[in-house]
């Protein structure tokens, strides 16, 4: 149960607590993408012999079709399995890997716990091109990690999306607190604040002396990082806000300088 310190208008707007409750858009996108998961982990399960249009070759060897699908961040080291192929900028993102259902329950949880608060501030435009932003950043993250990553790792889902979800909606109300096990209360911005420095550690853990296992890299950063920053500064770079401020200034100069013209006594 999530009690609001202050009676701002933004957390009225919050709904109170951390409840599972989808919108129609996060069903149907936890129904859509749970069903891609499930016809992936069928097609795994065939094998090649039977229905070898679904284990294209590479290099002589017979990969499954979520091989292809799956995101190998392009760099410069060796690739892994059949490599970085242009159209997984689509469909990493959007697919899970057969062996990710863990990946996918709990992005599908994300989605329920954290979306639907988020969806129903920002509006569903507003909410569709934050995610669009957060996959964005996911792939520019996954991209420049690629190079220096080593060994490369294969990227899916929608888990950068989440994590960006969950910063905002905690950033909507930050003073706003949650009490864990009903006892201890923790402000919403140390919540978000603890999910980032997750994030940069299993970053880190790519590096030495941090570590060297393999590590979602800039994938998961990359869309955190992005989605925030398109939630925090998106309204300064729309075109039409900008045109809008740019009107204002120019209204507001001719005032001053009408106001400041010295023409004399004024009389009413």
């Amino acid at each position: 149960m999530v009690r609001s310190m202050s009676a701002s208008p933004t957390s009225m707007a919050r709904g109170g607590s951390f409840r599972l409750d989808f919108t129609p858009l996060g069903k149907r996108a936890a129904l859509v993408f749970g069903g891609l998961w499930l016809l992936g982990w069928l097609i795994a399960l065939l094998p090649p012999d039977l229905v070898p249009v679904l284990y294209p070759q590479s290099g002589g060897i017979r990969y499954p079709l979520a091989e292809w699908l799956v995101l190998h961040p392009p760099g410069g080291g060796p690739p892994m399995g059949v490599g970085f192929r242009p159209w997984q900028l689509l469909t990493g993102p959007l697919l899970f890997a057969p062996s990710a259902f863990g990946s996918y329950v709990l992005s599908a949880f994300g989605l329920g716990f954290f979306g639907h608060t988020v969806e129903r501030f920002l509006g569903r435009r507003r909410f569709i091109e934050l995610c669009i932003a957060a996959v964005v950043g996911s792939l520019a993250g996954a991209a420049l990690f690629g190079w220096i990553q080593q060994p490369p790792v294969v990227h899916s889902g929608l888990w950068p999306v989440v994590l960006a979800l969950v910063v905002v909606n905690c950033s909507l109300t930050p003073e706003a607190s949650v009490n864990f096990f009903m006892v201890l209360p923790v402000k919403l911005r140390w919540i978000a604040m603890g999910v980032a420095f997750l994030v940069i550690g299993k970053t880190l853990g790519m590096f030495v002396p941090f570590g060297a296992a393999p590590s979602p890299g800039g994938y998961e950063l990359g869309g955190m990082v992005i989605g925030w920053l398109f939630w925090r500064y998106r309204d300064r770079l729309d075109p039409r806000a900008i045109r809008r401020r740019r009107k204002a200034r120019t209204l507001l100069r001719a005032v001053e300088d009408t106001v400041s013209s010295d023409d004399g006594p004024m009389w009413n």
